[in-house]
């Protein structure tokens, strides 16, 4: 009997730091950033529901607005992107992204190219993806291949990174609150996940590459990285293009712009389609000094510009409103566009008022919880 007993109490001890530990990892694994609320938020976006998917790094989000393309040109989107995302992580994304969706198409942003070997090692961009994948064999492979067996055991137990967490728990709180809420509907994955600063960016002596060719040799690791993606995407026949996102350019940024028509003729070499949107620039009216907030990065009157021209080319290369989606998928996206146009009135009013303001998840969750009529009604 007693040795029952100690055998029972043995298995409700294990079983209670068992559960402290789960408990501990689920509440302290955040990065306290907009990325990891957008990537948790893809994985609840419903199954097979998505038209395009587009991977890669800030660029994407701050270019391009699905809740904008559904409103414009009916197809369902979603940016499945990072900030500052090396082109290591494309392969893992598109990985994550056919496990769980059936696009037409796949668009991967060539910004990845533009990183040295240092910066395409940045552990912190990493993290950014990996950290919020869940367990599975792709995110073991990613890993492995971007960081090697010997660090396993800090990526694949986020407890053993994140466990200073503590000291800032309401945080840790108020971020596992947002996750919740996309969890109950009471906040849509994507118009809740937007990011961008309203203001602008003055700049003078600004250079016209839309006849700019040269080129130059990619990176090593980035343009290894890069011809394994290609060779991945030819053996797996997904249908996938690559694409640019428009920004501006001074003498010292023309580096930029060689290694962007290196990775462009490769890609369109090996028969991708390539949307080099630096180059259309005019046909969708972006202004250096009214639509960027800075060189890279468009502010959210510059996305509604880029997001109109660039879903309507999308749509007319892959025909991507004419897939048929149930009245809830419909709903839904319906209800991101509400949410979208209640974030865009405060962006408005922060410029009307010359407020430059970061807008991330926690102004984004404050905006429409003051907005009566919220997201999910």
């Amino acid at each position: 009997m007693k040795h029952w007993k100690g055998m029972v109490e043995l298995a409700a001890i294990f079983l209670v730091i068992t559960a402290s530990i789960c408990t501990s990892t689920y509440l302290l694994n955040h990065q306290f950033s907009t990325d990891e609320v957008r990537v948790r938020g893809f994985y609840m976006e419903p199954k097979n529901s998505l038209d395009m998917v587009i991977v890669g790094s800030s660029a994407v989000y701050t270019t391009f607005n699905s809740s904008i393309a559904w409103k414009e040109e009916g197809f369902t989107s979603y940016a499945l992107a990072t900030s500052g995302a090396p082109m290591g992580l494309a392969k893992s994304m598109i990985k994550e992204v056919k496990s769980r969706q059936d696009p037409k198409v796949v668009l991967i942003d060539l910004n990845g190219i533009l990183y040295n070997d240092e910066m395409e090692q940045r552990e912190g961009m990493t993290r950014l993806w990996v950290d919020n994948m869940p367990i599975s064999g792709n995110k073991i492979e990613t890993i492995q291949e971007l960081k090697g067996n010997g660090d396993l055991l800090s990526w694949c137990v986020p407890l053993s990174t994140y466990h200073t967490n503590w000291e800032k728990i309401l945080s840790c709180f108020r971020y596992t609150n947002y996750e919740w809420k996309m969890r109950l509907g009471e906040r849509l994955p994507y118009s809740f996940t937007m990011r961008t600063i309203s203001g602008t960016s003055k700049r003078k002596k600004l250079v016209d590459v839309q006849k700019y060719e040269n080129r130059q040799p990619l990176y090593p690791l980035s343009g290894q990285r890069f011809e394994d993606l290609i060779n991945y995407l030819k053996e797996n026949k997904i249908n996938a293009a690559f694409f640019n996102m428009p920004r501006y350019y001074d003498e010292q940024m023309l580096e930029q712009r060689r290694l962007l028509n290196e990775a462009s003729a490769i890609a369109a070499e090996n028969g991708f389609k390539v949307y080099d949107f630096d180059k259309e620039i005019d046909q969708m009216n972006l202004d250096p000094n009214k639509d960027y907030y800075n060189s890279g990065h468009l502010n959210m009157d510059g996305q509604i510009k880029a997001t109109k021209y660039i879903a309507r080319r999308i749509n007319q290369d892959y025909q991507l409103s004419k897939q048929e989606h149930e009245e809830e998928i419909k709903e839904l996206w319906d209800a991101e566009y509400e949410a979208y146009k209640k974030v865009f009135a405060h962006y408005q009013e922060n410029m009307k008022n010359g407020i430059r303001e970061e807008i991330t998840v926690e102004v984004i969750d404050k905006v429409l919880s003051e907005n009566k009529g919220d997201s999910n009604e």
